[in-house]
């Protein structure tokens, strides 16, 4: 974004920080990073290894008007998470968001143009 200047890109990212930061706006999650499947042992299961980290974040319900224009990509009950780009740098399809106990899978996530945080886009496939 070479219309900002540095100090913009700073304030914008003590504004981000600042809304990861207020536990009224955010909680604590668990970001599992996807590393590794393990081939299958003895008792006949797969191991697969994250990278765990755990962080603030915040999350925000798919609307349905994205619902309808991502062509069946987004479903109801799909939330949006904010990830600080220096929190995991890298989003997998394979990775997991835990929110209260509750395993959610990666469905998709854009990365902002100044490169602060992640709209991960997750999916609850207990519900």
């Amino acid at each position: 974004m070479d219309f900002l200047t540095a100090a913009e890109r700073t304030l914008i990212s003590s504004d981000v920080g600042d809304i990861l930061s207020d536990p009224q706006l955010s909680g604590t999650i668990v970001y599992k990073g996807y590393r590794t499947k393990l081939p299958v042992n003895i008792g006949g299961q797969a191991e697969v290894r994250y990278t765990i980290g755990t962080f603030m974040s915040f999350r925000v319900p798919v609307g349905s008007r994205q619902i309808d224009e991502s062509g069946g990509t987004y479903k109801v009950g799909d939330e949006h998470y904010m990830v600080r780009v220096s929190h995991h740098g890298t989003i997998s399809k394979d990775d997991m968001i835990v929110d209260q106990g509750i395993e959610k899978y990666v469905v998709a996530w854009n990365t902002d143009p100044l490169k602060i945080f992640h709209d991960v886009i997750v999916r609850n496939l207990g519900s």
